[in-house]
């Protein structure tokens, strides 16, 4: 993880609440629960190195590495 790209998402998610704070007070609880929780989750994708982690299909490809065999028969 970048300390670079970790702050850089930490300010730019501070941002948008400081200038969004007068719309989100009005909104209902569910409307505020979406608000952060879709900043929570863009700012917990920092954690994570998403261009070099192996997708989906690798991920399938290793649970049914095992079966590969019977299939192919």
């Amino acid at each position: 993880m970048s300390k670079a790209l970790f702050w850089g998402v930490t300010i730019a998610i501070a941002f948008i609440v400081w200038y969004e704070w007068k719309n989100v007070r009005k909104l209902t609880s569910k409307d505020k629960a979406v608000f952060v929780s879709l900043l929570f989750a863009g700012w917990i994708m920092t954690f994570f190195d998403l261009p070099h982690m192996p997708g989906l299909v690798s991920f399938f490809d290793l649970l049914f590495k095992p079966l590969r065999p019977l299939a192919e028969k």
